[in-house]
């Protein structure tokens, strides 16, 4: 699926919402992304937003490339049941969420998620992760909250590249 943007310099492209029964081999959106709630019940093997990507939501039963050449924020999620293979971010990561591990959360919801143990193998920020939280096979709790403990065992973040600061609570 492709989605194409108006001419460079305009606003995001609003998605509204999508849902695909199966798997996807690429959604490309040409331009920012803004206000949009992807639900994929299969394989999403590509997911390249040519912009920003802003208040965005995306589930996945696994994730392979998720490539933003711009910045993450405003709120997004980025979830896959399974593994996330590769993330490639080349602005910030800002009150956002990156998970992997989060199966049935296409209603974007801790209290419905069923949360496993999995792996994000290649992650790389090229700007700064603000007040984001990146969680493989993560649990956030009963407060929805992640902190100490809130991890569960077997999850695993195989490569980490940050451009930038981390900085949040």
């Amino acid at each position: 699926i492709s989605v194409d943007n108006k001419p460079p310099g305009d606003d995001a492209v609003v998605l509204g919402s999508v849902t695909v029964d199966g798997s996807l081999g690429a959604l490309q959106i040409r331009g920012g992304a803004s206000a949009g709630t992807v639900v994929i019940d299969g394989e999403l093997r590509q997911l390249q937003v040519r912009g920003d990507a802003g208040d965005l939501r995306l589930a996945a039963e696994s994730l392979r490339m998720v490539c933003i050449n711009g910045t993450l924020g405003d709120g997004s999620i980025i979830a896959s049941a399974g593994d996330i293979h590769s993330v490639k971010i080349s602005g910030n990561v800002e009150t956002s969420l990156i998970l992997a591990g989060a199966g049935e959360f296409g209603a974007f919801d801790f209290a419905t998620a069923d949360l496993e143990p999995a792996a994000i193998k290649r992650l790389d920020v090229r700007g700064d992760v603000v007040d984001a939280v990146i969680a493989a096979g993560g649990n956030p709790g009963a407060d929805g909250l992640f902190a100490d403990g809130d991890v569960l065992p077997g999850g695993l973040i195989a490569s980490m590249r940050v451009g930038g600061l981390i900085i949040g609570t």
